[in-house]
């Protein structure tokens, strides 16, 4: 049992100093949101579509709703907020569907097994870059025993630029 919590307390470790490289080179994920309710507008050759299960940044679901809203009835713009959304447990990274920003998440088992095959399938091998250090710090939080994830962990580490080790 000593060696499980141990495990986890040096996982810990480790996806916090992932995170900091990333914050460090620039990868910053912002909340989620949501636009509630669901509407499918085509007009002037553009289609607007949204339900709640897409998510957005804060800008671009804003943008959207605005967009949206000139074209739903009174009764209909009723139904329609744009809403934050909790920290879900996702089967992959998320994005913004309009922009592409980088959401905060955290992974279910699926999700830590999705990324664990890219990491599989495209090892480490040069520098480390931000946004893995990012993915990587949230297989982390989300399998902090798993020996495959560790073991890709210690060696983004081993990765991390030379100027952005600590001592």
């Amino acid at each position: 049992m000593a060696d499980i919590a141990e495990k986890i307390m040096h996982a810990r470790d480790m996806e916090m100093t992932l995170d900091s490289f990333a914050r460090s080179g620039g990868i910053a994920p912002v909340r989620a949101y949501y636009i509630s309710g669901e509407f499918h507008i085509v007009a002037d050759g553009e289609t607007l579509y949204s339900d709640e299960g897409h998510e957005y940044c804060l800008q671009c679901a804003e943008g959207l709703l605005r967009t949206a809203l000139v074209h739903l009835s009174g009764d209909k713009r009723d139904e329609h907020r744009v809403s934050s959304t909790e920290l879900h447990h996702e089967d992959t990274c998320k994005h913004c569907l309009i922009c592409g920003a980088l959401l905060d998440y955290a992974l279910n088992d699926i999700g830590v097994a999705s990324e664990l095959d890219h990491y599989l399938m495209h090892p480490l091998s040069r520098d480390l870059r931000p946004g893995d250090a990012f993915h990587i710090a949230r297989m982390l939080e989300a399998a902090p025993a798993d020996r495959t994830v560790l073991r890709i962990a210690r060696q983004a580490l081993r990765q991390i630029p030379r100027v952005h080790r600590r001592n």
